[in-house]
């Protein structure tokens, strides 16, 4: 190497040794430059909780429709959602311009139909929008740094992004997915409380404003340092953002994984954060759970044993559920009793309706022998529409019921203690009608369309009653072998 390349060689050398020199001078004078969102260690068990973690619903319509129609098919490719499994009956939707029609049913995976017809024409491509809508509830804990004389609590939302679309009140979906302003104002924020601070009116920001496709949401503080604790700050009032419609890539039944931004900022600053923790909001479909309850109206009638106390008096025929058998009779002017216990249950609305009758009168077959309807006492005439008192037997013939409360409170057409309306005057022991014959077997000497019992209103677990039957018979009965078949009908209303 000459001499001339040996001098530039060292200056180089000399050159290079100086700035580094120099370099290492500057790296240990300055201290290192701090980024704008550092160690989040001073924001700690930080959430943000949806009071309602649905997706909204976002579709088009496939065809075209006039006014007047009822039900739609969905396109099946390239939109948020492409078919029906997250749209549910009772869901409020808005069709093109066709805005709070109720989904009645949905049918199949593209189709589905509304409770109101459309009131505005629908062309191929128009959105179908079920809108979904949240409170924010952000929570997390501050250590104090001693140092920050005043700052504020910023709340950064995604957004679909930074225009007027993620501020129009629908949801956002697809490729622009993320929470809508939906216009909420400061009055639906509520910014924390205590902390040894006097807290400033919330602000409320639109990613349209604010930028970068974020929403933002800040509760300034002064007076003080904030101190170490708990803190709740809430996002929706009486007004909310809008959830979002699905992703581009979403998979229906897999959540939607959104970065919500929690910081504190510094007023010395200039309102710079100082510190920053991200949480997460996984907003996914809901899932439809649906059940079908059968009606059901359950109604027995259960025999009775002979010598039991039924309507106040004793019977002397026991009873099966098939059969009455007064059986061989020893003596007239005398009351033969019997009964039967009634039971009835129903899950009906409306609940429930028991009515009786006798398809013929009780009579000798195949003649016209019969026994008369009871009349009840003298002077307190009966018949199968009015009830009378009958507790005399002597002259008093014939063929009746009475109806005894048991338990649950059915609403009987008259109870057997009556001792109003009717014939059923004060001081009677027995309350008494006579059947209605509603001619089924076309033998009846006088028809009457058969009588309501007992009902109910609501629905009930288990009403129950006895209805009582009681024949009397005059010294100059025709005799021989008498029937006729009882007709029990149980009505519900649904």
């Amino acid at each position: 190497m000459n001499e001339r390349k040996k001098y530039f060689f060292y200056k180089l050398i000399l050159i290079l040794f100086v700035f580094l020199q120099g370099a290492q001078v500057f790296l240990y004078t300055f201290p290192k430059l701090k980024s704008q969102e550092v160690d989040s260690g001073n924001l700690t068990t930080a959430t943000d909780t949806l009071s309602n973690s649905r997706l909204s619903f976002y579709g088009k319509v496939s065809g075209t429709y006039d006014v007047n129609s009822g039900t739609f098919i969905m396109q099946s490719s390239s939109n948020p959602d492409n078919n029906t499994n997250h749209l549910f009956p009772q869901d409020v939707v808005l069709i093109g311009s066709n805005n709070n029609k109720t989904v009645a049913t949905v049918e199949g995976t593209l189709q589905f139909s509304t409770t109101a017809k459309t009131t505005n024409q629908l062309a191929n491509g128009d959105a179908i929008y079920a809108t979904q809508s949240a409170t924010h509830t952000v929570t997390f804990t501050t250590v104090s740094t001693g140092n920050i004389q005043g700052g504020a609590i910023r709340v950064l939302v995604p957004a679909g992004d930074s225009t007027s679309a993620s501020n129009n009140s629908l949801p956002d979906g697809g490729a622009t997915a993320g929470f809508d302003f939906n216009a909420i104002t400061a009055g639906s924020v509520t910014c924390p409380t205590g902390g040894g601070v006097t807290w400033a009116t919330a602000t409320a920001t639109a990613s349209a404003t604010y930028g970068n496709n974020l929403h933002a949401f800040e509760c300034r503080f002064y007076g003080g340092t904030l101190a170490a604790g708990a803190y709740t700050f809430t996002i929706g009032g009486a007004t909310k953002l809008i959830n979002p419609a699905p992703r581009s890539s979403h998979t229906q039944g897999t959540a939607d994984t959104y970065v919500v931004k929690i910081q504190q900022l510094d007023y010395a600053s200039g309102y710079s954060p100082v510190d920053t923790v991200n949480v997460s909001v996984s907003p996914v479909e809901a899932v439809l759970v649906s059940a079908t309850i059968n009606p059901s109206l359950t109604f027995s009638i259960t025999g009775q044993a002979a010598g039991a106390s039924r309507c106040g008096v004793t019977t002397s025929v026991a009873t099966t559920a098939t059969a009455v058998p007064f059986g061989e009779l020893t003596g007239s002017d005398t009351f033969y009793n019997a009964a039967h216990l009634i039971s009835v249950s129903t899950n009906a609305t409306s609940g429930y309706t028991i009515k009786l009758a006798e398809d013929d009168d009780l009579k000798k077959p195949g003649t016209s022998t019969y026994i008369n309807v009871g009349t009840c006492d003298s002077g307190s005439t009966c018949s199968p529409t009015s009830k009378g008192q009958w507790q005399t037997p002597a002259s008093n013939y014939g063929w009746g019921y009475s109806l005894h409360t048991v338990s649950g409170s059915p609403t009987l057409a008259f109870n057997y203690d009556d001792t109003s309306g009717g014939n059923c005057g004060g001081g009677t022991t027995y309350c008494a009608k006579a059947f209605a014959c509603n001619n089924v077997s076309g033998g009846c000497s006088a028809t009457t369309a058969e009588q309501t019992i007992a009902s109910s209103t609501a629905p009930t677990s288990a009403q129950t009653f006895y209805t009582c039957y009681r024949l009397n018979y005059g010294p100059t009965q025709a005799t021989g072998y008498y029937q006729t078949r009882l007709l029990y009908y149980a009505l519900a209303t649904f």
